[in-house]
């Protein structure tokens, strides 16, 4: 039975899922969903079905389901994955998923102050949780710069990032490219197939 993926084309945390499976040649239906505002009442209802939190994305692996881009990415690493493959060993310290954790941390941080800016015209982008949101992507930012360990090679924190650097350039929603690190990293690895087959389309 081939696996399924459910989720959106724009959605960093699907692309990091996606760019996985490529990394680990495995085949797999890809459900496209449309953002949050766009669906409709089936493709709801299909989301709902499968999470209760109404969230993308989710995998469908045979008898198991996951619902978290995180856990998705582990559970195809650990059954699908080489012992000198794409992902072995991580983490190999707490330090590794820590660095997850802060990239996670900081796109979902963008991804909520898209979604409160573009559902309400007239929020105030420098006060409350609009605010917030800033300073944690800001934060998160500059702890990441600083980590010698990203960037050395193309694994999972590089996978998630690149997958976010993209969309925070696409919404135009936190300019990184005065972080030199990062932006290193990027230029290192953007091109590697896996990345450039799951891009988010131009048009979309």
């Amino acid at each position: 039975m081939t696996m399924k993926i459910i989720g959106s084309v724009t959605s960093p945390f699907t692309r990091f899922v996606r760019v996985t499976c490529e990394e680990l040649s495995l085949s797999y239906e890809f459900e496209i969903t449309p953002p949050f505002s766009k669906l409709t009442k089936d493709q709801e209802n299909l989301i709902n079905t499968h999470n209760p939190l109404m969230r993308v994305p989710i995998l469908v692996d045979g008898e198991t389901e996951i619902m978290d881009s995180r856990i998705i990415v582990q559970h195809l690493i650990k059954k699908y994955g080489k012992k000198d493959g794409f992902g072995a060993g991580f983490p190999a310290q707490p330090p590794d998923e820590n660095i997850l954790t802060v990239i996670l941390g900081t796109v979902d941080a963008g991804i909520l102050r898209f979604v409160l800016g573009a559902s309400n015209k007239e929020i105030n982008a420098d006060a409350g949780y609009m605010a917030r949101s800033r300073e944690r992507m800001r934060h998160g930012f500059e702890w990441l710069e600083r980590q010698s360990s990203l960037g050395r090679e193309f694994g999972i924190p590089e996978t998630m990032l690149i997958c976010g650097l993209e969309w925070f350039k696409k919404r135009d929603i936190y300019d990184w490219n005065v972080f030199l690190n990062i932006v290193k990293t990027y230029k290192s690895h953007c091109d590697r197939p896996s990345l450039v087959k799951t891009r988010i389309p131009e048009a979309i």
